[in-house]
């Protein structure tokens, strides 16, 4: 258990922020008052140690990252090293400990790649998710529509979103605009996001860097 801190610098009763010092009694300062000091506590000699700056928590999403997407019918994508730039996203984030979330789209058309029962359906094997890591299934672009996925972040207190996944212009630009809207301070990752080829209303086809391109120039604010 930690050291229970002070609201207030006990010797000018200054309101603390991060830059305060408190002693191992207790004994809280603001880095004003502790400015010229030797560190030493003037009230029990007890060392003083800056407060630790309070930890923002973020959560991971990865959005779709399913074997529906090695199909040859999507057309050749851009980011072929997609994966293994979200893989070593998700070693760093398990290492931190902060919190992974994996998004998994689920089609009730047996037709369909995303179809429940087929193994396409799967989140790959290189990103396979841990035994006590979130996941949560949607059946729209949308992330947050249908889903626990903005109340399991604010019940976790997590104020910061880091996005990847698969497709661009579909399910990640649409969660991470959304993200934005509900007020999570939200992150692409333009490598670890994946687009494929789509056809204008003029039956062009754009190829696949030009859609993820126009679809990874996001602002939250």
């Amino acid at each position: 258990m930690g050291l229970l801190m002070k609201s207030s610098c006990e010797k000018c009763e200054a309101v603390l922020k991060n830059h305060a010092y408190i002693c191992v009694h207790e004994c809280t300062f603001c880095e004003k008052c502790t400015h010229g000091m030797s560190y030493v506590c003037p009230n029990c000699d007890g060392e003083l140690v800056r407060r630790p700056k309070k930890r923002i928590k973020k959560a991971l999403i990865l959005i779709d990252v399913q074997k529906a997407f090695l199909d040859s019918k999507w057309g050749d994508r851009n980011n072929p090293n997609a994966e293994k730039n979200i893989q070593a996203l998700l070693t760093e984030w398990r290492e931190r400990k902060y919190e992974v979330i994996f998004i998994r789209h689920l089609s009730e058309d047996p037709q369909s790649l995303f179809y429940k029962e087929k193994e396409s359906s799967n989140i790959l094997d290189l990103i396979k998710p841990l035994e006590n890591e979130k996941i949560i299934t949607k059946k729209v672009n949308s992330a947050f529509i249908g889903t626990s996925l903005e109340s399991h972040l604010k019940d976790m207190g997590i104020k910061e979103v880091v996005i990847t996944g698969f497709t661009t212009p579909h399910c990640v630009s649409t969660t991470t605009r959304m993200s934005g809207n509900l007020g999570f301070q939200t992150y692409l990752i333009s490598d670890a996001t994946v687009a494929y080829p789509l056809m204008n209303h003029n039956g062009e086809v754009i190829d696949a860097q030009t859609v993820h391109d126009g679809f990874s120039c996001y602002h939250s604010s």
